[in-house]
């Protein structure tokens, strides 16, 4: 498993120079995985990384709002994500089992094992507060597995920049 622990200053450096990546201990055919305290970086070191970059994040999705997708759309509401590389914000703030016309959804299980099974070329960028082992625990063994093989870890350490 690919995982660094760094401050948020040399992140954006690090990430922006791709050819130094498995020097750092990260895989470059593989997406992000931040995780962190609140406010401590996650999101705008992802948006940094592909604005410097000049990457294509594909689709993105916040998982406020995920449940009005589902509402509206039901699984259909994931067929955007499997078509391109995608970031996620926030994973972790979602419902975990979402309902549709009486059929229920588990919608990181959902993107997550589709996207790994028929797309593992798509690359996917995630933040999140959740530590690994709440991910693992959330949303159990599979998914985390499947997120081993997709992304690189990034702990993004230090204080709540906004307080």
């Amino acid at each position: 498993m690919n995982h660094i622990k760094i401050h948020q200053d040399p992140l954006i450096q690090t990430l922006c120079d791709e050819s130094n990546w498995e020097s750092h201990g990260l895989n470059p055919r593989k997406g992000l995985l931040f995780y962190g305290m609140t406010g401590v970086g996650k999101t705008y070191s992802l948006n940094r990384y592909l604005s410097n970059t000049k990457k294509n994040p594909g689709h993105q999705i916040d998982a406020e709002h995920i449940e009005l997708g589902v509402a509206l759309h039901g699984a259909n509401y994931f067929q955007r994500f499997y078509q391109d590389h995608m970031v996620w914000n926030d994973l972790g703030q979602e419902e975990r089992i979402m309902m549709h016309m009486g059929t229920s959804i588990k919608p990181v299980q959902t993107i997550i094992m589709y996207r790994h099974q028929r797309f593992p070329f798509l690359k996917t960028h995630i933040t999140t507060n959740l530590s690994l082992e709440d991910i693992a625990t959330r949303y159990g063994d599979r998914v985390f597995s499947r997120l081993t093989e997709m992304c690189n870890f990034i702990e993004v350490a230090g204080k709540d920049l906004r307080k």
